[in-house]
Parts: structure tokens; C-alpha cells; sequence
């Protein structure tokens, strides 16, 4: 069962009062974020620019990024932060709030399920023109083997932008087609020396941040050498630690 395309709603108007009241909404966050979590600034401002990229006339692709850290590093704060708290909620409008996420989500095939029940739960059409926010991807990252590479694959397909479509023996072929634009904000735990060579293949779609918070400690920054291995380094935290050069 297939999806045609849906009319696309127009992006939120950001720029309402013109440039110098973004400027100065804006400050209002830093002033305030600082106050509070001044070694977050930075990740929040990216997570902001993530999800303000879709009011640029022009943009057909998403965009994700995703936070890695060690636990309790502050990685996830800024997701809760933009995170609905009911369907009612004016976030609601821009944002889709999930604590478990498969790549199989997108797009489900659960035998159990009717086709049009299978419409409903659907991952994609529902953050259509949104920013996902899935602030655990560990468990993700962690799958083995085949099923680590099938759901890199599943994620390459979506964030092409252009629709995601899959075949089962339960319910046949199953998607929806045609353009479903959205940004993705994620955090997740140190990726594994595999899981982080299944993700750099995706890149440029998806790009990984280093949480800003080091609580005084040691980080250990991963980054792929010309031999194909990580090179572990310790010391402050980079921002970039997955970038296609």
C-alpha cells in the first residue's frame, strides 16, 4: 500500500517582527541557557539551526544531527528542552518527541497490524515538515552485523527526502512516496568502531556533534585515520567528530 504525495504545509514564519526581534529572541535564549547550562550553549544553537533550516525556501533535504557523549553528559538536555509535552502543545506543530526509535519506524511492516492501522503508526508521514527528536539512539547504534548495516541503509533511503518504500511478505509493498523534507536531532552514548564506520556512510546526510559538557573530566575523541581505524584521543572534546573531509 502506497502514500502519493501529500500537500506540503508552508514552514512556520520565523522572521515575524522582522530580523531584529529574531536577534533579539534569540539573546533571550543565550542570556537564559547561560544562566543555567553555559556549557550547552553551543550544542543548543546547533540543534536550533537544525530545526530553523526548514523555513529556507529552498530546502528539499533533511538534515540531522546527531549529539554523541559519554552518560550524563548533557547531550539530550537541549532535545528535552524542545520536546512537546501533549499533542496540544504549540511545539506540537514543529517537533515529534520519541524515547524508542528503529529505523524499521519509518515505514512498518508488523504482521500483526492491518494496512490501515500499519497507516497510522507510520514514522514518516508523522514528522513530515517537523524536527524528530529522539534523545536515545544507543540501542540503534548497538545492533550487530546485518542489522546495524539495514537499518544505515533504511536511514540513507529517508534522508534522501524523497519518500521511503519497503517490501515484506506480510504486506507486500508498502511507503509513501513523493518529497518528506524534516530535520532529526539525536543524541547517543560512544559509537562502537563499527557502528561509527556504518554511520561516516551516510555522511553528509547525517552529521554527529560531541556533547559540550566534560563535568571536568577526560574525553576521548574518535576520528577515522587514513588506515581505516579510529584513533582514539584524549583531551576537550571536538565539536565535529564525524565529518567527510
Amino acid at each position: 500500500m502506497l502514500h502519493a504525495d501529500l500537500p506540503i504545509p508552508a514552514p512556520p514564519d520565523v522572521t515575524a517582527g522582522g530580523p531584529t526581534r529574531l536577534a533579539t529572541l534569540l539573546r533571550e535564549v543565550e542570556q537564559t541557557v547561560t544562566r543555567s547550562f553555559p556549557e550547552m550553549l553551543p550544542w543548543l544553537k546547533a540543534t536550533l539551526a537544525v530545526s530553523a533550516i526548514r523555513c529556507l525556501k529552498d530546502n528539499t533535504q533533511p538534515v540531522a544531527l546527531i549529539a554523541i557523549g559519554s552518560p550524563s553528559s548533557g547531550k539530550s538536555t537541549p532535545l528535552g528542552f524542545l520536546a512537546p509535552e501533549s499533542d496540544a502543545d504549540e511545539l506540537a506543530r514543529f517537533f515529534h518527541h520519541t524515547d524508542h526509535f528503529t529505523a524499521a519506524s519509518f515505514v512498518s511492516h508488523q504482521a500483526s497490524k492491518t494496512a490501515d492501522r500499519l497507516a497510522e503508526v507510520d514514522l514518516l508521514p508523522r514528522i513530515r515538515n517537523k524536527t524528530l527528536l529522539t534523545p536515545e539512539l544507543g540501542p540503534l547504534f548497538r545492533s550487530r552485523g546485518n542489522d546495524l548495516s539495514k537499518s544505515m541503509a533504511t536511514l540513507a533511503a529517508v534522508l534522501d527526502g524523497r519518500g521511503y518504500v519497503s517490501h515484506s511478505g506480510a504486506h507486500g509493498e508498502r511507503g509513501h512516496r513523493g518529497e518528506h523534507n524534516f530535520g532529526w536531532l539525536g543524541a547517543s552514548t560512544p559509537l562502537s568502531t563499527t557502528a561509527f564506520r556504518e554511520l561516516a556512510l551516510i555522511v553528509p546526510r547525517a552529521a554527529a556533534q560531541g556533547a559540550a559538557a566534560d563535568r571536568g573530566r577526560e574525553r576521548a575523541r574518535a576520528r577515522p585515520d587514513g588506515g581505516g581505524r579510529l584513533r582514539r584521543r584524549a583531551g576537550r572534546p571536538r565539536r565535529d567528530v564525524l565529518v567527510r573531509e
